[in-house]
């Protein structure tokens, strides 16, 4: 599952589309669609992964998410020329989280570390 937090300027995402393929691809279609509302967001992402185990994506969260419902997205990845038309069969889906706040921990006020004590 890939968990996304807006405020964040820019989160990497890591999968592994090329498995189901053996061309050599730079450019991905994105395809995001909200489980709840059906809202569709969709982004061409270039890999940037120097590795072949997996690929890398870098996604500026506040461009694309900034404005939309958090919660659980559904993912498709395309092939795809740059900023054009998907050119394949689905290559891989799955689940994204959307995280629209980062929710500062609890800090609680400090104990007193004085106590009475008897000896005797």
């Amino acid at each position: 599952m890939i968990n996304l937090y807006i405020g964040n300027s820019t989160n990497a995402i890591y999968c592994t589309p090329d498995e189901n393929t053996d061309a050599v691809i730079t450019f991905y279609y994105f395809k995001f669609v909200n489980r709840i509302t059906q809202e569709v967001v969709q982004m061409w992402l270039q890999n940037i992964s120097t590795k072949k185990r997996n690929q890398k994506f870098s996604i500026n969260v506040n461009t694309y998410f900034l404005n939309k419902d958090g919660g659980l997205w559904s993912y498709t990845i395309q092939s795809s020329l740059q900023n054009i038309v998907p050119t394949s069969a689905i290559l891989e889906s799955g689940l994204m989280y959307l995280h629209t706040n980062l929710i500062a921990p609890v800090k609680y006020n400090e104990q007193v570390n004085t106590f009475k004590t008897y000896n005797g």
